[in-house]
């Protein structure tokens, strides 16, 4: 589910891209430009990243920020890590619900993505909310630690079950990604917007 590690100045730093992290960073940034600037490098936006994602940081601040510092000057020397760097794009790519694997699946429909709307990521943030807090019944911390990806797939088989338990007479729709305002569609938006930023599979 895009949960990544990296090893900084011996520390291992678990990074999770829960729905409260992408809350907050796209409060901050919005996770379009957020994505891009991880993509890009920018260490800024790289830093917000691992505060916001990072699960097993040391309660001291002044540790937490010794290594975030070491990790921006290991990211920076000489130059980007390559492993180090794919895992902070997969961590970005979390945010959106999307799986490193459906880089591969995207394949069609690419054709005036830059003409659509864009989706609006907070409306589908507090879905997933309402989803894992309405739909599951889980705790707002739960909610809130769980990844997008997570409760997707959760809401999907809670669907696929009801589909198996009372039939359906849905009729396959078209959708349009970048008109999307469901989670259903966060996937296909956040693997064009990868593919349009130029991020290649780490596989």
């Amino acid at each position: 589910m895009n949960i990544a590690t990296i090893t900084v100045k011996g520390v291992p730093i678990e990074l999770r891209p829960s729905l409260k992290a992408a809350m907050r960073l796209h409060a901050r940034f919005g996770l379009s430009e957020l994505v891009s600037g991880v993509i890009r490098g920018k260490l800024s936006m790289i830093r917000a990243l691992v505060e916001e994602c990072w699960t097993n940081a040391p309660d001291s601040v002044d540790d937490r920020i010794a290594v975030l510092n070491h990790t921006q000057l290991l990211y920076m020397n000489p130059t980007p890590s390559s492993a180090m760097h794919n895992a902070f794009c997969a961590v970005a790519l979390g945010l959106f619900g999307a799986n490193e694997s459906s880089l591969k699946d995207l394949e069609k429909d690419d054709k005036d993505h830059e003409e659509r709307k864009p989706t609006d990521h907070q409306k589908c943030l507090d879905e997933l909310f309402g989803i894992a807090t309405g739909w599951f019944g889980w705790t707002p911390h739960e909610a809130y630690r769980a990844t997008p990806a997570e409760i997707i797939k959760a809401r999907d088989g809670r669907v696929q079950l009801l589909k198996l338990m009372f039939g359906s007479e849905d009729k396959p729709k078209a959708r349009e990604p970048y008109r999307a305002t469901t989670p259903k569609d966060m996937d296909a938006v956040a693997m064009r917007m990868f593919r349009k930023w130029g991020m290649k599979d780490s596989a």
